[in-house]
């Protein structure tokens, strides 16, 4: 058996990848105010493409340079990405401000929750340049239906910077908010808004999807009435991740049996689908082509699972990792599934480099890395070929594996 140190060397994308997260973290904690130049990051990711080709070109090769200089260049290329994404919003104060409805409503005790991306200050037509969202409260004695997502709402309120309440050792709530771009907080009263029907700028790709996802929600909730008031409130979370039904004491005892993480959609979910697919259509793998239509069928159902679930950022990230890992399986690559897994990290750090300090992104890749390392060493071969025994052990061993890398993590947090 090829050990774990031979294994982690001969994956390829595992440096970059490192090399990148470190550019990264040096921009978010070192050097966060270095000037950087707009035009860097283009020239820079030219210049990795060159030297990653450097040894296809006709020049007499220098093998301990080319190698070193594209692993620095990787870390100029997480610095300057970040850096380019990094957002200096402040929040606006009083006023009369144009936004758009960027989430569904969830409720909380005194009030409804919206997130809105402000578009422009009404009274000066100023409009916002950098992305800004707000968490938007409205008042829960309103009767008016609240809009849904796309929709452009004109609102009177003072928009405030989120602040941290300053107790000792307090989870900082401000800096939480701020890596999903929301940096501000308003209430709005029932007489201070109205829809305004002019076109959105938001993804319309991302604005039907949260209405798909409401209408499923609304579905669920009727189906609960028609069959005499059945509680809902679980199936809402386990098959759209909204979990702000749930009172308190559900919550706590699905948190007591260890089972908290089936009411967030992600990569649990995900991987079900895909593993309850591919043993439905197993008939399919007998030749290449039949390989080929189970792929597309399976990566199908998976995208379209997340778009009825809102194309929330862990189901699209999980969704990310198993096309990938399917790639990598219908071209039979024995790494393949580690450069999957990396490749997918990488594509969604350069879409967001704040992801990094996420822990549902880092839990997601720290257990399927687990596991693809430690469940091979964990799995003990059988001298008889017992179906239900084998089963057994693998889920046994799954789990033992996942819990190597995410355990010291779970720790921590």
């Amino acid at each position: 058996m090829i050990s774990l140190s031979e294994k982690i060397k001969s994956i390829p994308t595992i440096k970059p990848l490192g090399f990148f997260v470190l550019g990264i973290l040096l921009e978010k904690h070192l050097y966060a105010s270095m000037p950087i130049h707009p035009n860097l990051s283009a020239i820079i990711v030219v210049l990795v493409l060159i030297f990653s080709l450097y040894k296809y070109l006709p020049l007499k090769k220098n093998h301990c340079l080319p190698p070193g200089f594209i692993y620095i260049l990787f870390v100029f290329v997480g610095y300057n990405i970040s850096k380019l994404q990094e957002n200096q919003s402040v929040s606006p104060g009083e006023g009369i401000y144009l936004a758009e409805v960027a989430s569904l409503s969830i409720k909380k005790n005194k009030s409804t929750n919206l997130k809105l991306l402000l578009r422009n200050d009404a009274q000066t037509y100023r409009p916002f340049k950098e992305k800004h969202f707000v968490n938007a409260y409205f008042s829960s004695s309103s009767e008016r239906e609240l809009p849904h997502p796309g929709q452009v709402i004109l609102f009177k309120g003072n928009v405030t910077k989120v602040m941290n309440q300053g107790n000792p050792k307090e989870f900082d709530y401000a800096t939480y908010l701020s890596r999903r771009k929301v940096y501000s907080s308003c209430f709005i009263r029932d007489s201070c808004w109205k829809i305004i029907e002019i076109p959105s700028k938001l993804s319309k790709l991302q604005s039907y999807s949260l209405e798909v996802k409401n209408s499923l929600q609304q579905y669920i909730r009727r189906i609960a009435k028609l069959k005499g008031g059945l509680d809902y409130e679980v199936m809402l979370a386990i098959c759209t991740g909204d979990k702000s039904e749930l009172d308190r004491d559900q919550k706590a005892a699905y948190s007591r049996a260890g089972a908290i993480h089936v009411m967030a959609v992600s990569g649990l979910h995900v991987g079900m689908i895909w593993a309850f697919l591919a043993h439905l259509t197993f008939f399919l793998r007998r030749n290449f082509k039949g390989l080929i239509i189970q792929f597309v069928l399976i990566i199908s159902v998976l995208w379209f699972y997340a778009f009825v679930t809102g194309l929330s950022p862990s189901v699209i990230r999980s969704c990310i990792m198993f096309t990938l890992a399917s790639i990598a399986n219908l071209l039979k690559k024995n790494k393949g599934i580690y450069n999957s897994l990396f490749i997918a990290a990488l594509i969604q750090l350069t879409l967001n480099p704040d992801l990094i300090f996420d822990a549902g992104f880092q839990f997601s890749y720290t257990a399927v890395l687990s596991i693809l390392l430690f469940q091979p060493i964990f799995s003990v071969p059988l001298k008889k070929k017992n179906t239900i025994l084998k089963f057994l052990m693998d889920l046994i061993t799954v789990s033992i594996s996942a819990q190597v890398l995410t355990f010291p993590l779970g720790a921590y947090y």
